[in-house]
């Protein structure tokens, strides 16, 4: 039986074990695999850096069913926020194009 002062598993990394309560079957934690969308999104590294990111979530999304269920909300986050983006860059050019037909 366990101790009475432990704390369950999920208990303890919630409160700052060190581990992460969002933790998916792959091993790897959640904030790592937005590291890998974030890789995708932000187009700063090499092409090859691309391809890695990609093949990394392409191979996890073949796991286990919460491991692809965290890689799809990831990635779709990720595009929201590209067509966030997307939708300033085109709002400035059409100012831009409306202050330069004046």
């Amino acid at each position: 039986a366990p101790a009475k002062g432990s704390k369950s598993p999920a208990k303890a990394g919630e409160a700052g074990g060190g581990t992460d309560p969002k933790m998916v079957a792959s091993g790897l934690t959640e904030n790592q695999l937005q590291l890998s969308v974030e890789v995708l999104t932000s187009h700063s590294c090499s092409e090859e850096g691309l391809e890695d990111a990609a093949n990394v979530l392409l191979q996890l999304s073949r796991g286990d069913s919460p491991t692809r269920d965290t890689v799809l909300r990831l990635l779709l986050s990720g595009a929201r926020q590209l067509g966030y983006t997307l939708c300033k860059q085109i709002g400035t050019l059409l100012a831009e194009l409306r202050e330069y037909n004046l």
